[in-house]
C-alpha cells in the first residue's frame, strides 16, 4: 500500500473516530442534562396552622426570638395589630410550610409551589404538601396546571438543552431533548398558564420561528423576521410575553431596520394581529442615536406595555399600544434603569416595580413599586427603597411587596403598614385572596400564608 493511500485510511479512520466519539459525547451530555430535570419525590414537608411550629422546623439554624419575632410582626402587618403572645396562627396568618432552599413562589393548579432546587407543592395554607428535588442545575418556570423544568445552556441567551414538564402533582413527563443534532435551537422566553413561550432558530441562523409549546408538545410554530446575526445574539436581543389570548414579542433594532420590532400574535393559532418597526417606535423612545431596545412589560386586556430605550442607555419608557390595533395610546413618566416588572393590576392600575439606580458590582438598586394608571399613563410611586431584591402581589385591591427584608401592605385608601424581619423575604405570590410569603435563612425556608 503507498504512502499516499495509507494516510488517507488512517486519516478516515480517525475522522470515523472522532465522529463516534462526538455522537457519544453528545449522546452523554444530552442524557446528563434529561437527568438534571428528573424530578426525585422526597418526604412530605411539614405544613400547619401553627405558624411558628412551622418556622421553628424550617429554620433549625435560628434562634427562637427569631422566629416570634417574624410571627409577631406579620402578624402587626397583616392584621393591624400583634398577635397574642404565644399563640401562634392568631390574627390573620393562616398556614405556614416548610420549602427548604426555595427562591420562588408561583401558581400550580389550585395552590401554589415554592421552586428552586426543591419544589414543593402546597394546596392551601394548612397543606397537604408534597416535594420533589432536581438538580441544583435544573430551572423552573411557568404556573397554571403545568410547570417546566429546563436545562439552560446559556443564562444570558436563554438557550436550553432540555425540557421537562411537571404536572401539579409534581409527576415529570418526558424529557424533550433539545441537545439533539438536527433539532432547531431553543431559547426561553416566557412561561405562563401551562404553556411555554419558546424562540427556535438552525444553528446556522436560519428560519427563526417563535413557538408555544404545552404539555403535549407544540401547538404551533410561526416565522420571525429579526434581521441577521448568530442564534446567540438574535435570543438575547428578543424578550417575549405570552399573554391572555396574544403572545406579544420584542426586540433590539436599528431604526432603519425594516423588520418588525414589536409584534403582536393570537396565543391559540400564532396568526398576526399587527406589528411595530423600530421607525415607528423611535419618536417615542427616548432621543438619541444608538439602537432601540424594546421589552415586553405586561399584556393586560386592552393594552400592550413596552419599555423602550436606547442601548446600554437609561431611562426605560413605559408606553402603552391599543392591544386591538396597535396605537399608541400614552407614554407614562415612570422611568426606570431596566425593564420594569408586573405586579398584577387593581382596577384600571397596573402595579409595576422599577429599579433605578442600579449597582451591577453589588447587586443593589433603588427599587420603585408605582401604581399606573391604564388610561393615561400618570404613575403613582407608593415605596422606595435600596436593597438587593423586590417583589410585589396584588391581593384584591391590596398590595403586598417586599424590598429586602421589609414587608409593606398597602390598602385601598393608600394607608401603609410596613415591618422589617429578622429574615429577609425572596418572593410573594397572590392565591384566593391571601399573599403567600418566602422567607428565607442561609440553611432553610419557608412559606407563610396571610390574609391581608
Amino acid at each position: 500500500m503507498s504512502a499516499d493511500r495509507r494516510t488517507l485510511v488512517i486519516a478516515a479512520a480517525a475522522m470515523v473516530v472522532l465522529v463516534g466519539v462526538g455522537v457519544v459525547s453528545s449522546a452523554i451530555f444530552t442524557r446528563s442534562a434529561c437527568r438534571a430535570l428528573e424530578p426525585e419525590p422526597v418526604a412530605a414537608p411539614v405544613a400547619g396552622a401553627d405558624v411558628e411550629a412551622v418556622l421553628g422546623g424550617a429554620f433549625d439554624d435560628v434562634d427562637g426570638d427569631v422566629i416570634g419575632q417574624v410571627t409577631e410582626r406579620l402578624g402587626t402587618l397583616v392584621g393591624g395589630r400583634p398577635l397574642s403572645p404565644g399563640v401562634a396562627g392568631d390574627g390573620q396568618l393562616t398556614g405556614a410550610v416548610d420549602v427548604g432552599p426555595a427562591g420562588a413562589v408561583t401558581g400550580l393548579g389550585e395552590g401554589v409551589a415554592a421552586t428552586g432546587p426543591r419544589i414543593t407543592a402546597v394546596a392551601g395554607p394548612e397543606g397537604p404538601a408534597t416535594a420533589v428535588e432536581l438538580s441544583d442545575e435544573a430551572t423552573i418556570v411557568g404556573d397554571g396546571e403545568h410547570l417546566y423544568a429546563l436545562a439552560v445552556a446559556n443564562e444570558l441567551t436563554g438557550q436550553l438543552d432540555g425540557i421537562v414538564t411537571i404536572d401539579s402533582q409534581l409527576s415529570g413527563g418526558e424529557c424533550f431533548d433539545t441537545a439533539q443534532v438536527g433539532v432547531p435551537l431553543p431559547f426561553h422566553l416566557d412561561a405562563g398558564g401551562g404553556q411555554l413561550l419558546l424562540f427556535r432558530i438552525d444553528d446556522d441562523g436560519d428560519n427563526p420561528e417563535v413557538e408555544v409549546r404545552d404539555a403535549d408538545g407544540p401547538v404551533w410554530s410561526e416565522p420571525v423576521e429579526l434581521g441577521g446575526g448568530p442564534p446567540g445574539v438574535l435570543a438575547e436581543r428578543l424578550t417575549g410575553r405570552l399573554g391572555g389570548d396574544t403572545v406579544v414579542t420584542a426586540r433590539r433594532a436599528l431604526v432603519d431596520d425594516r423588520a418588525p420590532a414589536l409584534q403582536v400574535r393570537d396565543r391559540a393559532d400564532g396568526s398576526a394581529r399587527w406589528e411595530r418597526t423600530a421607525a415607528e417606535l423611535d419618536g417615542l423612545a427616548p432621543a438619541g442615536d444608538q439602537p432601540l431596545q424594546v421589552g415586553v412589560v405586561e399584556v393586560t386586556d386592552d393594552l400592550v406595555l413596552v419599555g423602550l430605550s436606547r442601548e446600554e442607555q437609561a431611562p426605560v419608557l413605559l408606553v402603552a399600544f391599543d392591544l386591538s390595533d396597535g396605537r399608541s395610546v400614552w407614554t407614562s413618566d415612570l422611568d426606570a434603569a431596566q425593564l420594569p416588572r408586573s405586579a398584577g393590576t387593581i382596577d384600571d392600575e397596573v402595579v409595576l416595580v422599577a429599579a433605578r439606580d442600579v449597582i451591577e458590582d453589588d447587586a443593589q438598586a433603588t427599587y420603585e413599586v408605582a401604581r399606573i394608571d391604564t388610561g393615561d399613563g400618570s404613575a403613582r410611586t407608593l415605596y422606595s427603597a435600596a436593597g438587593r431584591r423586590a417583589s410585589a402581589a396584588v391581593i384584591d385591591s391590596r398590595i403586598v411587596f417586599a424590598v429586602d427584608d421589609e414587608v409593606t401592605r398597602v390598602d385601598p385608601d393608600g394607608t401603609q403598614h410596613a415591618v422589617e424581619l429578622p429574615l429577609p423575604v425572596v418572593d410573594v405570590h397572590a392565591v384566593d385572596g391571601q399573599v403567600a410569603l418566602l422567607l428565607r435563612s442561609s440553611e432553610g425556608g419557608a412559606l407563610v400564608w396571610a390574609r391581608p
